[in-house]
């Protein structure tokens, strides 16, 4: 007679654990995510005109998708602080929104080139105007040229 190490009801359950387990796994995956920067578009541009309000009208020196036709772009930039409490790892934290928002302060009105970029999808159209756009959070982020500021509008 051949002894079994397994108990009558092993099988059944390893069956159930294994099925709770991918169920685990699957959850924490929707959740978590953990997207990778699949790299983003920086272009120069100059900042013409900054409102503390968060209005902001650039001149791009260089053509962006985005952007095409037109001679200035108006963005109004928020920050979504559940979006970014939630998908932590875009890299947008109120401290980087804020760094961001002080360099384009700086750079208003001095012709002095900053590169702004987008990255996923960076920006949301404003239905009243062509060049009018939405940004949920900004953040500084180093790239091939150098330091950028990115934007983001949606995040997975």
């Amino acid at each position: 007679m051949e002894l079994s190490n397994r108990h009558p009801m092993s099988a059944g359950m390893n069956a159930t654990y294994r099925c709770a387990f991918a169920i685990v796994i699957a959850f924490t995956s929707v959740l978590d995510g953990n997207p990778a920067f699949g790299g983003g578009t920086a272009i120069p541009v100059t900042v013409k005109s900054f409102d503390e309000k968060g209005l902001v009208v650039l001149h791009p020196l260089k053509s962006l998708p985005e952007f095409e036709g037109c001679e200035d772009v108006t963005i109004e930039v928020h920050f979504q602080w559940l979006r970014w409490w939630w998908n932590d790892d875009a890299g947008v934290t109120k401290k980087s929104h804020r760094e961001a928002l002080q360099r384009l302060s700086k750079a208003a009105g001095t012709n002095d080139p900053v590169l702004f970029g987008v990255m996923g999808e960076g920006l949301g159209k404003v239905l009243e105007s062509k060049c009018r756009f939405r940004s949920n959070g900004l953040a500084p982020l180093n790239d091939a040229n150098g330091q950028a500021i990115y934007s983001f509008y949606r995040w997975p």
